[in-house]
């Protein structure tokens, strides 16, 4: 970016920071605060600088469906009258002309009191439980209607949807009834305050989503609710909600809370929906269309109470399944985010190898230390110290586990894989046209052994940062399944008062080599199923993620085939498939795995009594929580009994040791 660009898009961020501080009495957005807000968005975005015909149809389609995601309410004929203007919000924003936004409101209005009318007979209907009837809850898998009869049956078997989660919790239908009765009560009343600047506030949020998945404009209520998510991180669940289109999301897990703690079988997993919420033994209460500070209120709790979550989970093939979570509440124990190592002894063909292993939660770091606070807690330094102290130890290798590491700080990355190598370039941060490199300038390489770094599904972020640049020094064996696929960074700016905030992607994130991990996520060496891989999950499976194309190179020099070369990574893939085709355990690992799979590619939910049963809680599953529980509260670090995947990386580093002594 240019000096001067740079300065336009500051001196707008601050007029217009600064105009919505002065609106103290300001009840949300008005009518002249669009355009302005809209021109910010464009003015700090990393790659949609321009409000063109295909964001203006992105638009228009985020606004229509955050108004009706299951395609319940407006009509087809609405919906194509609606896009009438797909192409021209642009212009029609400019021009301060937002009649199609009242129009779209009206009707919704209007189809609202219809449906409700419709829901007032649907709900006097009997229903019958035993029936083999499912529902679809894809939204991309259904489209608007104008058959009366279609929307009839929507709204049907939607009611007996939320009837069978308090029918399965043992309620009678006449009560299930009273209960959904109540539900859509409070459904009315939130239509009910639906006012121009909560219309105001859905359009700019579906400009903003037009733009790329971490986009998005929050008013003053919805901001409260975004910090009352990040507070459960450290008290209820350990994990962090996000709201859309009606339903709540898991957005992270947080290291070391009790989400984070369950058996794999019975996993809470990002962009799960969580439709309905149980306390204990109590019926589940649904919270769709629910704001989020209110469904966070029923998922929070006292520690060592027991919350139920109901929740719909996206498989392969946009196919869906149902599943019931039960959570032991807790706080997340800050220390459990700490790295930790331990030695060890792997025995492989007679022969004794000790492997370093170190667990990293997060790349954490205090705020002091950016006050120069040497107490300040930061992985960098702690991952040091657990290097030392494995290399005192003697050991032949090591071991960095970043399974289920959402990130955390970038220049905690950037030091942790300067542990690892001499110095040099780690990553390359793209803002606008500008591209600037970030390196490590520490010339000492505190390891120069053999180095395993573990990847899943649920690595992200700054995990993504410190495996790639190690992929491409050479300086690493990546083992595991691909990771996220997070690649971008996003700046929240809070507008003061009344006028909530803005979150906007403002860099995109690149390896030394000029790719980048953003999408398909960092690629393994090696590779190891594990129960996340069936997921269809990602930020390449998320609605309008950016694109990327590849950077010039940054300046360094790899290790050759010093650590990794392409005979030795086939040598140990052979070595590890011929193993685990012959061991017992994996096997029935493997078909843990396919029935996981079966399940998720079922083809929509169920609607008969008790189809929940296959998935829900047993007391043999809450007996794991507590054993992991207890394994970790006697700081038990390595546990291959429960860990087949850790099991296997450590033969595999055993391998690994024995082939770079013959080379």
């Amino acid at each position: 970016m240019s000096g001067k660009k740079r300065q336009i898009v500051t001196t707008i961020v601050l007029f217009l920071i600064i105009s919505f501080a002065c609106s103290k009495r300001s009840e949300g957005l008005k009518q002249g605060d669009i355009e302005p807000l809209i021109n910010t968005f464009l003015a700090m975005h990393v790659s949609h600088n321009t409000f063109d015909d295909e964001i203006s149809a992105r638009t228009l389609n985020n606004l229509i469906s955050t108004l009706d995601p299951w395609k319940m309410y407006f009509t087809k004929s609405d919906f194509d009258d609606f896009m009438k203007n797909k192409n021209n919000i642009d212009d029609l924003v400019q021009s301060n002309d937002f009649a199609f936004l009242f129009k779209i409101n009206s009707t919704y209005k209007a189809r609202f009191k219809e449906r409700l009318s419709l829901f007032n007979e649907l709900i006097k209907l009997d229903y019958d439980f035993t029936t083999d009837e499912s529902i679809a809850v894809d939204r991309d898998k259904v489209q608007f209607t104008d058959d009366q009869k279609e929307i009839r049956e929507r709204w049907r078997k939607t009611v007996k949807l939320q009837l069978l989660g308090f029918i399965n919790s043992g309620k009678s239908l006449a009560e299930a009834k009273k209960k959904v009765i109540k539900r859509y009560d409070l459904v009315k009343k939130d239509e009910a305050k639906m006012t121009n600047e909560k219309i105001f506030t859905t359009f700019v949020n579906a400009f903003a989503l037009a733009l790329d998945p971490h986009t998005d404009y929050m008013d003053a209520d919805e901001f409260e609710d975004f910090s009352i998510s990040m507070n459960l991180k450290l008290e209820g669940i350990g994990a962090v909600l996000r709201s859309e289109d009606g339903f709540t999301f898991v957005e992270s897990i947080m290291p070391g809370g009790p989400a984070s703690k369950l058996p794999e079988a019975q996993k809470l997993l990002p962009n799960d929906k969580i439709i309905a919420v149980a306390q204990g033994d109590d019926e589940p209460e649904d919270i769709i269309d629910v704001p989020l500070r209110d469904a966070v209120k029923k998922i929070r709790g006292k520690k060592g109470t027991t919350v139920k979550l109901t929740i719909i989970r996206e498989g392969a093939q946009g196919t869906s399944s149902r599943q019931l979570i039960s959570i032991v509440r807790d706080r997340v124990v800050l220390e459990n985010q700490a790295a930790k190592s331990e030695v060890f002894n792997s025995t492989v063909g007679g022969i004794n190898r000790k492997i370093g292993y170190i667990k990293l939660p997060t790349f954490y770091l205090d705020a002091s230390a950016y006050q120069n606070d040497k107490n300040a807690k930061m992985s960098s330094r702690d991952m040091l110290n657990e290097m030392t102290k494995l290399q005192k130890q003697e050991v032949d290798a090591m071991v960095v586990d970043l399974r289920a590491n959402p990130g955390g700080a970038l220049s905690e990355a950037i030091r942790i894989a300067g542990l690892f190598i001499k110095d040099g370039p780690v990553v390359q941060v793209k803002s606008h046209e500008k591209v600037q490199v970030e390196s490590d300038y520490d010339a000492n390489m505190y390891y120069d052994g053999p180095v395993i770094v573990l990847i899943d599904k649920m690595s992200a972020s700054a995990s993504e940062i410190f495996a790639g640049a190690l992929k491409d020094y050479r300086r690493a064996l990546i083992i595991g399944g691909a990771s996220f696929g997070k690649g971008t960074v996003q700046n929240l700016i809070p507008l003061g008062g009344r006028n909530g905030s803005m979150k906007v992607t403002i860099q995109l994130f690149y390896q030394p080599s000029g790719n980048s991990n953003h999408l398909y996520g960092v690629q393994p060496d090696i590779e190891l199923k594990d129960l996340p891989d069936v997921l269809d999950i990602g930020e390449n499976k998320l609605k309008y993620p950016l694109q990327w194309t590849p950077i010039k190179k940054a300046q360094f020099m790899t290790f050759g085939n010093r650590y990794i070369s392409q005979p030795i990574v086939s040598e140990l893939t052979r070595r590890s498939k011929a193993r685990m085709s012959s061991d017992k355990e994996y096997a029935a690992f493997n078909e843990k795995i396919e029935k996981y799979r079966k399940k998720m590619e079922a083809a929509s939910i169920s609607l008969k009594k008790d189809a929940i049963t296959s998935d829900t809680i047993t007391e043999e599953v809450e007996k794991q929580q507590k054993d992991k529980a207890k394994r970790e509260s006697n700081n038990k670090l390595i546990d291959l009994a429960n860990d087949l995947l850790l099991k296997e990386a450590f033969n595999i580093t055993a391998d690994y040791i024995e082939l770079l002594k013959k080379n």
